[in-house]
Formats: C-alpha cells, structure tokens, sequence
C-alpha cells in the first residue's frame, strides 16, 4: 500500500513545493531540494537542524486524517505476518 504527497497534505502537512516556503529561506536563496542536501549539516547545522527539526515537529504533532486509520485496517485485514516478512534473528 503507497500514498503521495496528497495523503498528508489532507491532515494539514505542507507538500513539498510548500515546505520551505518560509521568509527566511527565500531571503537565503533556497529551496526544498536545496534544505535536502546534508551539505547543510557541516556548513551550517543551525539552517539544517531548523529545517529538519521543523519537518519532525510538524509531523509528530499533526493529527493524521481518517484515511491513515483506513489504511491500518486494511493492512491488518488484508496481510497478515508471515515468516518471510520476520527477519532472521541475529
């Protein structure tokens, strides 16, 4: 099972044309693919930190529309666990 961009966007998540439509990166000169490249860490952890820490908290704290719950069900119902799912123990 797979969902796009549009399953979160119905909870309230910004799609990536939107995430890094911020004041702040536009006065920078960047974008979402440019935020993306761990480049960011080493040349300036405050821009890579801000921008992923905001990606974590939006997304731990946005409630998750019906169709996640959907989903689930359909999961549970529809594929139960099997030995070749389970990875082998170490």
């Amino acid at each position: 099972v797979s969902a796009g961009a549009g399953f979160s966007a119905d909870s309230g998540l910004p799609v990536y044309k939107d995430i890094a439509d911020i004041e702040a990166y536009h006065r920078m000169g960047v974008t979402y693919a440019d935020l993306c490249d761990p480049v960011w860490m080493r040349k300036k952890p405050e821009v890579f930190y801000g921008f992923w820490g905001k990606c974590f908290n939006d997304y731990m704290t946005t409630e998750p529309h019906e169709g996640y719950a959907i989903v689930r069900r359909w999961c549970t119902s529809l594929f139960s666990p099997s030995a070749a799912a389970v990875p082998p123990p170490h």
